[in-house]
């Protein structure tokens, strides 16, 4: 499956379409992402739920061994 390809497709509308649930259902594409993220050596994520993401990352960044 090729997702994300068209301009017009926004983060939120791809997880619809992967997840097929209504926005405020969609917060494991936003985790998975920012894990994805993480281990990609991104710096820094723009998320709505903050504190859940933060320990997403943290869980993340141990596992990889870069944390604790």
């Amino acid at each position: 499956m090729k997702i994300g390809t068209k301009e017009s497709d926004t983060q939120h509308h791809t997880y619809g379409k992967v997840l097929d649930l209504p926005t405020e259902e969609r917060e494991e594409g936003t985790l998975v992402t920012t894990v994805l993220a993480v281990q990609n050596g991104c710096g820094f994520v723009r998320v709505h739920d903050a504190e859940k993401n933060r320990r997403a990352i943290k869980m993340t960044e141990a596992i990889l061994g870069r944390g604790l």
